[in-house]
């Protein structure tokens, strides 16, 4: 349905087996030090250029890909050891909320979720990791800021 393309108004769902294997993929990619595994959780750079309402958004796009490599970067420095380490699922955080046009220099509303959890297994004990913001784009949610991200 084009209106739903243009207005983004597909609420994903909160659970679904792709959503597991994206978050599966980040935790990999925090485990073994290696940004680009968790590629597929982030939000792709096609639809935001459209939906960012800001003088350069290709650029922003990068300067928040780059912060999202040097946060799985730093979650993985944050243990001495992941081994025996086991992903277990992943959690929406905060209730999704529609965000209209303009609220946040965005041209196409989206649902916005912040802090889900990467639930996880360390050292044979349950543990999440933060994942700080979340938004949906056609039915599907997607990562635009893993650590607390400052315009930087």
């Amino acid at each position: 349905d084009a209106t739903a393309i243009a207005t983004n108004k597909i609420l994903p769902p909160l659970e679904s087996e792709e959503l597991t294997a994206r978050a599966r993929a980040l935790f990999d990619a925090i485990v073994k030090n290696e940004p680009a595994l968790a590629d597929p959780f982030w939000f792709p750079k096609e639809p935001f250029i459209p939906l960012k309402d800001v003088k350069d958004p290709g650029k922003y796009w990068d300067n928040l890909h780059a912060a999202y490599a040097n946060d799985v970067k730093a979650m993985h420095r944050k243990r001495k050891s992941w081994e025996g380490a086991r992903f277990v699922g992943f959690e929406v955080g905060s209730r999704p909320k529609w965000v209209p046009p303009g609220d946040e220099v965005n041209k196409i509303g989206y649902y916005r979720s912040f802090h889900g959890k990467l639930k996880v297994e360390l050292d044979g004990k349950p543990a999440s990791l933060d994942v700080h913001t979340i938004i949906s784009w056609q039915g599907r949610w997607y990562i635009t800021h893993l650590g607390d991200f400052k315009k930087r």
